[in-house]
This record gives structure tokens, C-alpha cells and sequence, in this order.
């Protein structure tokens, strides 16, 4: 008798087949296959830009919030950070209220796609998965020595 995959037993009386496996490492075809499962470069890219449009955001309404609450103390003077102080007495609160409120909405458009990328792409790799999947055979191997079941896919 040819030697084959070991079955294992399992405690529901269930079989199944003891797979090669590997640890505490994964290849870079596993990274590989990932990313082109999940739309590839562009979609990695895309990733990217939004994750760091993000984090720019969130920093630009931190750095407003900064020039807004400074209005009262700091003087103007010729520099950049010197002009964004516009007073405050002069009624330019609603002013800096607004650009922080747009900020924030900006802020959270892209913390929003930067959360459904992912999502998206697990998603898509599923998709794609299942189509690969249906295109797949089963085979139902009925073993009349031993009267066990085996289950074989057969891919195209």
C-alpha cells in the first residue's frame, strides 16, 4: 500500500487529512498570492495614498487647532505661521471654525476609505476565491476496502 497523507481522527468521528505545514514564517509567495488576490500594485497603492492622506489630515486639524487656540496670544509677523493667526476680536472665530470643521470632515472621509480598503479587499479575494472554487470538481473517492470516505478536489 502506497504511502499517502496520514488522516486524522477527529473527535466527532469526523476524518481529515493532516496538511504540511509551516511555522513562524510566512513566504513571500503567501504575500504574494495575497496582494494579487486582493487587486495588486494599485490596489497597495491606493492603500497607501489614502492611509497617508489620513494621517495628513489628522495632523493638519491638530496643527489648526493649535493656530486657533494661540489667536489671542501670539503676535502676526511675516511668517506663515505668523499669518494664520488672524484675531480673534476681529471676528474671524467663525473663520477658523470652519477650517477646522471642513478639516474634519476631510479627516474622517479618508479614515473611512482608509477602513474599507481592506474590507473591499477581503472581499474582492473572496470573490475570486469562490469563483476558482466553482470551477473546482468534487470527487467523492468511496474507499470498499476499509468503507471510509475520502473527499478529492480537482481543480482545472
Amino acid at each position: 500500500m502506497p504511502a499517502g497523507p496520514q488522516v486524522l481522527a477527529l473527535e466527532d468521528g469526523t476524518h481529515m487529512v493532516e496538511e504540511d505545514r509551516s511555522s513562524k514564517a510566512v513566504t513571500s509567495n503567501t504575500y504574494r498570492a495575497y496582494l494579487l488576490a486582493n487587486g495588486g500594485v494599485a490596489f497597495l497603492v491606493a492603500l497607501l495614498l489614502v492611509i497617508a492622506l489620513e494621517r495628513v489630515t489628522y495632523v493638519g486639524t491638530d496643527l489648526w487647532l493649535a493656530v486657533w487656540t494661540g489667536a489671542e496670544t501670539v503676535k502676526p509677523s511675516g511668517t506663515l505661521w505668523g499669518r494664520l493667526h488672524l484675531p480673534l476680536a476681529d471676528g474671524h472665530a467663525t473663520l477658523y471654525a470652519m477650517v477646522y470643521l471642513g478639516a474634519c470632515v476631510v479627516n474622517s472621509i479618508f479614515a473611512m476609505t482608509r477602513t474599507q480598503f481592506p474590507c473591499h479587499a477581503g472581499a474582492l479575494a473572496a470573490k475570486r476565491a469562490f469563483r476558482k472554487l466553482i470551477t473546482c470538481v468534487f470527487w467523492v473517492v468511496h474507499n470498499e476496502g476499509s468503507g471510509s470516505r475520502a473527499l478529492r478536489i480537482v481543480c482545472a
